[in-house]
């Protein structure tokens, strides 16, 4: 069927890029739904109301909806050819932390201790803010997904034995991923199955994540803790 909107030359997006899409943006309208429903139990109470409290789910909220924004805003001006890639320098330090306390509220939820740690200091690293927030946030939230009630997530960096590059690292004590689930999908195969709480996870979202690390010229190490649960990790080269 001919098109006659002048855009014929344009790649028609596929229900494929669509799921992924809508993959992306379930996390943060996650944690926007749930700090919306902090908020709506904190006000119930009104004597007993913290306005600091308020304020704090406030802003997480504005940072969700910041970064559904910029989702969107990729999808839209990317050029497919390059990537939609913006290399600069990033704070990793800032970019982790707002990753943790958007999760904050579901992980609080769900009784899972979810921690980071990186000093406040820590060096700056070359990489698009974006993609690096896109890509701990898959991580993270694939973590909160497969991990239950009284275990822990955390989100730590580290300097390179060379000090020149960064790891990201992204660990659980969830019940892990089945050894053949994890060669499927480090053959870029997508498998999907139900989570602790209750929604699809593992396949789709590393899926996604390892695409995008492609664009950062990294890639996804993925390994199994001997006491349980995941560790994953990438790196992004120090800005100079």
């Amino acid at each position: 069927m001919a098109r006659n909107d002048g855009a014929s030359d344009k790649t028609l997006v596929s229900v494929e890029d669509l799921r992924n899409f809508a993959h992306e943006v379930r996390a943060p309208l996650n944690a926007l739904l749930g700090y919306c429903e902090l908020i709506s139990s904190e006000c119930a109470n009104k004597e007993s109301a913290d306005i600091g409290r308020i304020d704090n789910y406030a802003s997480t909220i504005q940072a969700a909806g910041t970064q559904l924004l910029k989702l969107c805003e990729r999808m839209l001006a990317a050029d497919p050819a390059e990537g939609g890639v913006n290399l600069g320098a990033v704070d990793v330090a800032d970019s982790l932390g707002k990753v943790v306390k958007m999760f904050a509220g579901i992980a609080r939820r769900r009784g899972i201790d979810l921690e980071l740690d990186i000093a406040p200091d820590f060096p700056e690293i070359c990489s698009d803010p974006i993609l690096l927030t896109e890509i701990v946030t898959n991580l993270v939230s694939n973590a909160l997904r497969f991990t239950p009630s009284g275990g822990r997530v955390a989100v730590s960096a580290e300097l390179d034995a060379h000090d020149d590059a960064v790891i990201v690292v992204i660990s659980d004590t969830g019940t892990g991923i089945p050894a053949d689930i994890l060669d499927k999908i480090r053959e870029g195969k997508r498998v999907t199955t139900p989570s602790l709480h209750g929604s699809e996870g593992w396949g789709r979202g590393l899926l996604i994540t390892s695409q995008l690390c492609a664009l950062l010229g990294t890639e996804l190490d993925i390994a199994q803790r001997r006491d349980g649960g995941t560790v994953i990790s990438f790196r992004q080269p120090l800005a100079h």
